[in-house]
């Protein structure tokens, strides 16, 4: 939800439910540009619930990639899918304020 105060939090809509979509995606770095070489494949696919509060919500997940990335680490691609919203009491619009997303390679 939009988290300045409680007053816009409640005014706007806030994500109920989501669906997260991570996608290995092969890249190649050139001198001025960072291109997509090859179709993203799904990596993982799920569903979460958020609860209606201002407080940050943590969700984990492990998953496993290809081998054959150009890099030590590989390159993954977020798509975030809202499926349901808290309803705001004001404005129909959906607000995110801050999404962080960490991550550990594990060989």
């Amino acid at each position: 939800g939009y988290c300045k105060n409680e007053n816009l939090f409640l005014k706007n809509n806030r994500v109920k439910r989501a669906k997260i979509i991570l996608y290995d995606t092969p890249i190649s770095v050139g001198q001025n540009s960072t291109k997509i070489k090859d179709k993203p494949i799904i990596i993982y696919e799920n569903k979460i619930e958020l609860k209606d509060t201002m407080d940050e919500q943590k969700f984990s997940f492990i998953i496993n990639t290809r081998d054959d990335n150009l890099f030590s680490s590989p390159f993954i691609m977020i798509q975030l899918i809202i499926l349901d919203v808290y309803p705001g009491t004001q404005y129909d619009n959906t607000a995110i304020s801050e999404i962080k997303v960490y991550g550990e390679y594990v060989d």
